[in-house]
């Protein structure tokens, strides 16, 4: 059993209702298996894309995401699709302060969407073997593995792939999101072992978060990131349960000790 078209119409980001009216049976398993081909392999593109775009090799990530570009119009992501392509042409000519930009938050939003379907494909019976597999590569976070899940949650998503990739060498599975909705979002179905939390994010800061992680009783140790190190922003770090209060910008060496420490 595959999934269902109710449970594909539910995954935001795909434009794909049309097109599944229209499918015969071996199409929409097809598609199902594309939608699944997409979600176990994003998390290395992502990977392979922000360390060659730090690294300042352009055709790298231009390279990649052609490709990436093309997987999004063959599973009817369009406007993902879209924002791939004006990266990609905007990446030798504009500023690489604005390609930062519209790059990690495509990369963010994307993540997103690899997530959403890997979540579908944990909940539903169907695709046995390909959830088999990445159930022991500890790629799905809906099943339960022996990995330790770490949730960060930045508004700037060129924060949240600083952080990734500070723990991309790390046995942890990472996730990232860019609001405290978000993370409630995920919260309510996953169960992370740590949590990097900005403070100042816009509708909800960092210590508001925190509380509500609180109150839904997980009581997994908190890494709060922030800009400013003054006296008030530590006592009020305490206050709502953290465990560890790093300032920006981040000390790779100093967050991996941290979530070493704390994570165990």
């Amino acid at each position: 059993m595959r999934l269902t078209k109710e449970q594909l119409l539910s995954i935001g980001g795909l434009n794909s209702a049309d097109m599944i009216d229209q499918m015969q049976i071996d199409q929409f398993d097809e598609y199902c298996d594309a939608l699944a081909a997409f979600a176990k392999s994003f998390a290395q593109k992502e990977e392979r894309i922000t360390k060659a775009f730090i690294n300042g090799d352009n055709d790298i990530v231009t390279m990649i995401l052609s490709g990436l570009g093309q997987v999004l119009e063959n599973i009817c992501a369009d406007d993902l699709f879209m924002e791939c392509n004006t990266i990609k042409e905007n990446i030798k000519s504009a500023g690489r302060e604005s390609v930062e930009v519209a790059l990690f938050s495509f990369l963010s939003t994307t993540s997103e969407l690899s997530e959403n379907i890997q979540i579908k494909l944990s909940k539903n019976g169907s695709a046995k073997e390909a959830q088999k597999q990445q159930s022991e590569a500890g790629e799905i976070p809906g099943v339960e593995t022996m990995q330790k899940i770490i949730l960060a949650v930045d508004d700037i998503p060129v924060q949240l792939n600083m952080i990734k990739l500070a723990l991309s060498d790390t046995k942890y599975k990472f996730s990232g999101v860019t609001s405290a909705d978000a993370a409630l979002n995920y919260i309510s179905k996953f169960k992370p072992s740590l949590f990097i939390l900005d403070i100042e994010m816009p509708k909800m800061n960092g210590y508001e978060l925190a509380e509500k992680i609180r109150e839904s009783g997980n009581w997994a140790p908190i890494i709060f990131l922030t800009g400013n190190a003054t006296k008030d922003y530590v006592l009020k770090a305490k206050q709502v349960g953290a465990s560890e209060f790093l300032v920006k910008p981040i000390n790779v060496k100093l967050l991996l000790e941290k979530v070493n420490q704390y994570i165990r």
